[in-house]
């Protein structure tokens, strides 16, 4: 009865991943990578999640690195949506847009207030096509929880470490309940538009954007595993000022003023208590609602606090 169970369990999750699939097929990009080893190795570009997830075939196995299949998939023994597109790839014969060509924003453009406008994650995608060695590099500059204001920096670097690019914004809580997420988006989405990744009308350089409130959804600027197409890591750099200021934790109403999130974002109890923890570490009260905060926003509080706290031992 068990087998049985287990053969019905696993048949049911594999039709979800089909139809997840078929649904998705049209946004998944596949290439097949070059490898000095028996083993065929191929990269899908997900333009849904933005994320770029590889694919190995050991033999007659499939193996991704995305969190689906290494979380449920391989424990059940059946393929992921990146692995099927693969196999599906394969059976065509491969035959797949080749990657030296070029990438085309006009099928991509959407219309605002009359302009055209690129949505960032095709940007991102584009840039990866050409430059799929330079890094992109976030920076968290200022983040006061009480005034519900985040500003965030972006900077583009060359495969040799040269700076190319960068980008500023700010956003406000009031705007957007994810505005941290939406001002790393906005700044990134600068930083890209000043190399020519946009448009000739690139609304987030002029008051479009400002005025109409049009920032994209939050995007991830490598991989889920932490690195962008070319395997380099992807950096985050947080920094605590803004976060800690006067020797207090920021915030007194930027979380009460915001709407309830939904619980599945919500910041965990572990997250909840290590707050706590660092900022008795730090002989400090926190003056918000920390349990409101989203576990993305708790994670890189978390991330500021305990850099203070490093700073702080060094002295």
């Amino acid at each position: 009865m068990k087998t049985e169970k287990v053969q019905i369990t696993r048949e049911v999750e594999q039709d979800k991943r089909i139809l997840t699939y078929q649904r998705d097929k049209e946004n998944l990009e596949i290439w097949k990578l070059e490898s000095d080893i028996e083993d065929e190795k191929y990269r899908v570009d997900n333009f849904i999640t933005n994320g770029v997830y590889f694919v190995a075939l050991e033999g007659k196995n499939f193996t991704c690195d995305c969190p689906d299949f290494q979380n449920r998939c391989s424990e059940l023994k059946i393929r992921c949506k990146h692995i099927l597109a693969v196999e599906n790839w394969k059976a065509r014969g491969g035959q797949v847009k080749v990657k030296e060509q070029k990438f085309d924003p006009q099928k991509y453009l959407i219309k605002i207030k009359g302009k055209d406008y690129l949505e960032v994650k095709y940007r991102l995608h584009w840039f990866r096509q050409e430059h799929s060695d330079w890094g992109i590099k976030s920076e968290l500059v200022k983040m006061d929880l009480e005034l519900g204001i985040a500003i965030v920096r972006a900077d583009i670097y060359d495969d040799k470490g040269n700076h190319k690019s960068s980008g500023m914004s700010m956003e406000y809580q009031k705007n957007f309940f994810d505005y941290l997420q939406k001002a790393e988006t906005s700044a990134t989405g600068r930083a890209l538009a000043a190399l020519g990744y946009g448009t000739l009308q690139s609304l987030d350089l002029d008051e479009g954007v400002e005025k109409g409130r049009i920032v994209d959804a939050p995007v991830s600027l490598g991989a889920s595993n932490g690195r962008n197409g070319n395997g380099k890591i992807q950096v985050h750099v947080f920094k605590p000022s803004g976060i800690i200021e006067n020797g207090k934790v920021n915030g007194t109403n930027g979380a009460a003023r915001a709407e309830e999130d939904n619980e599945g974002s919500k910041a965990s109890l572990r997250q909840v208590r290590y707050i706590k923890d660092l900022c008795k570490d730090l002989g400090e009260k926190p003056r918000i609602d920390v349990a409101r905060l989203s576990r993305e926003n708790a994670s890189m509080i978390i991330e500021g606090l305990q850099k203070e706290l490093q700073e702080r031992k060094k002295k």
